[in-house]
């Protein structure tokens, strides 16, 4: 057993190194996220972004849309579109890509930095890799601009470096440097702050070039800084002044106004206190309360097979990892195991710069990334100072000979990280299929939807979705290839945007209005098309009239719904489904059919519901639901099968009890005016004694 596992060291030192090392970071970080990608779909801002190219938008209208705060991050969009397009495994490994080649060339500069800092620099890159307090990457289609300018950032801090450590092609890789630096901050701004660092940076560069002489290295520092200065004044004057008079030409509203200063003025004891505060919760959170998360008590489910694979697969992870880091450390032998004073106190100073400007954008327009379900953008900067920061003090607090307890630390650490980004990845699957299921469900029920319609709801239904989001996957859905900024349909959600505050009622006559950013939509009241959607309970119901009135389980909000729909609105035929951004369709299970069922019900096509009564029990489906029968029922009596309407009324009632008062009230007053009183009346008494009716 011991000589195997010599040779398991031996195999393993000869062959680390950084080769190797980016190897198994980059499984490492596929294994995270992106090992279940083929079960992801879209969510959050990817559809903006979707629903932009997939309408056909120009070039223009996009830079447009993006005007109001980032419209550089639209040259994203115009170049991975065209090779992507709706592709989730395209985006998915794009970004992969961008985060896996920046953290290399950030393991590069420190190394340039620190040469002795294997051990360090190694595990920095890897806790960067997954770090449990962002989950960009399952938003992969909105993240992208985020990943290229971090990319760009990182590509443009080593060729700094190496243009200060080789004189030959200085001024050249500067300028390529300085240029990248540019499109990074005007992509997006998380790493904007960051140039200022680079002084810092600089500094300890030439300072260890000059042996110490402080006056040159500033001097020399300072002078090879100036562009990068240059470029964060650029960066500032356009965010700043010219980017709000560009947005107010278009009639839009610039975002991310700094009222920081105008605050001072006005109350500066409240507002230092408010800002520190900011400052504060992040930084505690960054470094150390991050690390606790993925261990939540409430989580533990020992017979869940993702939790499980997630820890399982954490330790092996972390343990590879371990392997390989200790081999590269021992491959590369350090001439010595301590570091001079001084380069500790410079990686610990470098650190907490990075930390503290890379959260500079968003303190400064009083955000943080403590506060909001996509905030953890916001740590994108900060984190490239806090990872290195956690690992010197696991390094200081173990010690500096004692090279196997950090590794084993830095392994814990890693094993959660990978675990929390794994459940992550598996909670994102289950986000796509409630998606997938309530579009798809729409459609069948609802092919075609009247120009300006709008879907009301008296919740959101949709997880890591907002209002405005879904609307772009209506408008994709009922109007595809529609490239106007006024859209034909939204998506509301009624208790939040369109009920009166003060009376909490709908306005019949009240006019629709809703805009993002350039794109709005005009429509009334009466263009409404109410929806239920409670997927624990049972299929989307679309509610055109009142039928379903009285259905129990319904709160205020839900109840408010019925008579507002009107059934013009839908339509029975419409565009094919976009498949390349929906999936293929989901087998036909029992909402297909009653969704089906509704739609024949509406256009009073009672054959059409009894073949899919047919086709349903054919293939063994019954409903979670018993008011699901409800169209079934109905057209068994309208075709005179009274016997079979009530034996359903009845099986309906056995699968949720609460519904029996709703049932015999269906039987009283919808049924009782049609004809056939004699073949009726036998059933009706069946019902009320099976089901108490009053």
């Amino acid at each position: 057993m011991q000589s195997t596992i010599t040779k398991i060291n031996q195999w393993v030192t000869s062959k680390a190194g950084f080769p190797l090392y980016a190897l198994i970071l980059g499984l490492t970080m596929f294994l995270a996220y992106d090992l279940l990608i083929t079960r992801m779909g879209f969510n959050y801002d990817d559809w903006e972004g979707i629903f932009l190219h997939q309408q056909g938008f120009s070039t223009q209208q996009i830079w447009d849309y993006f005007l109001i705060d980032r419209p550089f991050s639209s040259l994203v969009h115009w170049l991975f579109h065209p090779i992507l397009g709706t592709s989730v495994i395209g985006w998915h490994l794009l970004v992969l890509l961008l985060h896996w080649s920046a953290i290399l060339l950030l393991v590069k500069s420190i190394l340039a930095l620190f040469p002795t800092q294997i051990m360090a620099a190694g595990w920095i890159g890897l806790l960067l890799g997954v770090y449990p307090g962002i989950s960009r990457h399952f938003v992969a289609r909105t993240s992208s601009p985020h990943y290229v300018s971090m990319f760009l950032f990182a590509l443009s801090l080593w060729l700094m470096i190496q243009a200060v450590k080789t004189e030959k092609t200085k001024w050249g890789w500067l300028g390529i440097s300085t240029l990248l630096a540019l499109a990074q901050s005007l992509i997006i701004e998380y790493f904007a702050a960051l140039e200022i660092v680079r002084f810092f940076v600089l500094f300890y560069l030439f300072h260890k070039q000059l042996n110490g002489q402080w006056q040159k290295s500033i001097q020399r520092a300072f002078t090879t800084w100036l562009p990068y200065f240059a470029v964060f004044l650029v960066f500032i004057y356009f965010k700043f002044l010219v980017l709000p008079g560009l947005a107010q030409t278009e009639g839009l509203a610039s975002k991310h106004e700094v009222a920081l200063f105008e605050a001072l003025q006005t109350a500066p004891w409240q507002t230092i206190t408010a800002y520190l505060n900011l400052i504060l919760q992040d930084l505690i959170y960054v470094v150390f309360y991050v690390w606790s998360m993925p261990i939540d008590p409430a989580e533990v489910d020992v017979a869940s097979r993702s939790y499980l694979a997630s820890w399982i697969l954490g330790g092996g992870v972390g343990l590879v990892n371990a392997i390989m880091m200790l081999g590269w450390y021992r491959k590369e032998k350090p001439t010595s195991l301590s570091q001079p004073t001084s380069m500790s106190i410079a990686a610990v100073g470098l650190s907490l710069a990075f930390m503290l400007l890379g959260g500079l954008p968003a303190w400064l327009i009083g955000r943080q990334g403590l506060t909001g379900l996509w905030s953890s953008r916001f740590f994108l900067g900060q984190i490239l100072g806090a990872v290195p920061l956690v690992v010197l003090m696991v390094l200081a607090i173990t010690g500096k000979t004692r090279q196997r307890a950090a590794n084993l630390v830095l392994a814990i650490l890693l094993a959660i990280s990978f675990s929390a980004q794994f459940r992550e990845a598996n909670r994102y699957t289950l986000y796509w299929n409630y998606q997938r299921e309530y579009y798809w469900q729409l459609k069948w029920r609802a092919p075609g939807l009247a120009d300006q319609t709008f879907i009301l709801s008296p919740y959101t239904p949709l997880l890591r979705n907002s209002d405005y989001q879904i609307a772009y996957a209506i408008n994709l859905i009922y109007a595809p290839g529609y490239p106007n900024t006024a859209t034909k349909h939204w998506w509301f959600d009624g208790p939040d945007s369109l009920r009166d505050f003060e009376t909490k009622q709908y306005n019949p006559n009240r006019s629709i209005q809703a805009t993002m950013r350039n794109i709005h939509f005009d429509s009334k009241m009466s263009m409404a098309l109410p929806i239920l959607n409670r997927s624990s309970r049972g299929c989307l119901q679309v509610l055109t009239d009142s039928y379903y009135q009285g259905e129990p389980g319904l709160s205020f909000e839900e109840n408010q719904l019925f008579g507002l729909g009107d059934p013009t609105l839908v339509l029975q035929n419409g565009q094919p489904m976009p498949t390349n951004v929906f999936g293929s369709e989901p087998e036909h299970n029992w909402c297909y059919y009653y969704q089906k069922a509704e739609l024949a019900r509406q256009f009073n096509d009672w054959d059409k519901v009894l073949s899919l009564l047919d086709s349903a029990v054919e293939k063994q489906l019954v409903p979670n639901y018993g008011p699901e029968y409800l169209p079934f029922i109905d057209a068994l009596v309208r075709t005179n099968d009274w016997a079979k309407a009530a034996r359903i009324t009845i099986k309906a009632s056995r699968i949720t009890k609460d519904s029996r008062p709703f049932l015999c009230a269906l039987w009283q007053t919808r049924f009782s005016p049609l004809p056939a009183p004699n073949e009726r009346e036998p059933e009706w008494q069946l019902i009320k004694k099976e089901l108490s009716c009053e």
